[in-house]
């Protein structure tokens, strides 16, 4: 079975915060959808592993940014490549907090809607997340980006610069799965979700380093 065929489900790209006893995280994620209208609830899909999925849990709220086209790949691989449990992920990021006191971004986000959770399911590697929406405050107008313009838009001119730095690892961007080493071979299969080569983004040292 070739899962690379699953990429062909569209899906858009979210900032997903959260706040428990003043410690607040965040992380990327490619899934949200609406699931309800009466009462208005969203589904959302968190790596079971990470520390963002950790305090939702604990918390029961967050906060859904999504993001636009203007997004820039500094600040997702912020989100993304980097853990909460030893990084500061929104130090130097101006934030709002909303009525649930969970901090979301402004810079490059549309839409940003307000949950808090009411049901959760155990899938494996992620988990699901069904949440009723609290609030919705609309940014802006401007167009979000889908994952597939992110892939060709902003990753592949990522892997373009990696002739110019030095990679120490790979991380899965489905799973959070880091493979350590400079190359990845070609037939690679991230040994958590399943994916191919083409779902994981280099990290630079030169990142780690900064």
């Amino acid at each position: 079975m070739n899962l690379d065929f699953l990429k062909r489900i569209t899906g858009g790209l979210f900032l997903l915060t959260t706040e428990f006893n003043g410690i607040k995280n965040g992380c990327i994620i490619n899934n949200c959808m609406e699931v309800s209208t009466n009462p208005s609830c969203i589904s959302i899909s968190v790596m079971k592993n990470s520390y963002t999925n950790e305090l939702i849990e604990k918390s029961k709220k967050f906060a859904i940014s999504i993001l636009n086209k203007d997004v820039s790949s500094e600040m997702v691989k912020k989100f993304e490549l980097f853990s909460g449990r030893k990084n500061d992920k929104f130090q130097n990021i101006s934030t709002v907090m909303d009525k649930n006191n969970v901090p979301y971004v402004t810079k490059n986000v549309s839409t940003v809607i307000s949950a808090n959770v009411i049901s959760k399911f155990d899938l494996g590697t992620h988990t699901l997340f069904i949440a009723q929406v609290i609030d919705i405050n609309d940014i802006n107008n401007s167009k979000p980006i889908t994952y597939d313009e992110y892939q060709k838009n902003v990753v592949l001119k990522e892997k373009n610069k990696a002739s110019s730095q030095h990679i120490i690892g790979w991380k899965c961007r489905r799973c959070g799965y880091v493979h350590i080493g400079e190359i990845l071979p070609n037939n690679f299969i991230c040994p958590l979700c399943g994916r191919g080569k083409d779902d994981f983004d280099p990290i630079f040292k030169e990142e780690i380093e900064n």
